[in-house]
C-alpha cells in the first residue's frame, strides 16, 4: 500500500515537492542508506530538506522546510 510518500516525494515527475526527488533514489544510495532514512528520517537528511521550528522575538513560533542555512537565511 501508499505509505503516504508521493505527499512529499517525487518519483517520475509525480508527487509532492517537500522531500527530495526519489526518480534515481536506487542509483545513487544503498539499501541500508534507504532503509535507515524510511525508518529514522531525523538522523538521516538530504541537505536543504529538514524540519525547521523558528522563534521570532515576539515569541510567534514559524515551521518549515529548511531550504538554506547561512546568517541570513533558513
Amino acid at each position: 500500500g501508499n505509505g503516504g510518500c508521493a505527499n512529499c516525494h517525487r518519483v517520475a515527475g509525480k508527487g509532492g515537492f517537500l522531500g527530495p526527488d526519489l526518480t534515481n533514489i536506487g542509483r545513487t544510495s544503498t539499501l541500508p542508506k534507504l532503509k535507515a532514512s524510511i525508518l529514522t528520517p531525523d538522523e538521516v537528511r538530504t541537505p536543504g530538506y529538514g524540519f525547521v521550528t523558528i522563534t521570532m522575538r515576539d515569541g510567534t513560533k514559524l515551521e518549515g522546510i529548511e531550504k538554506d542555512r547561512t546568517n541570513y537565511n533558513i
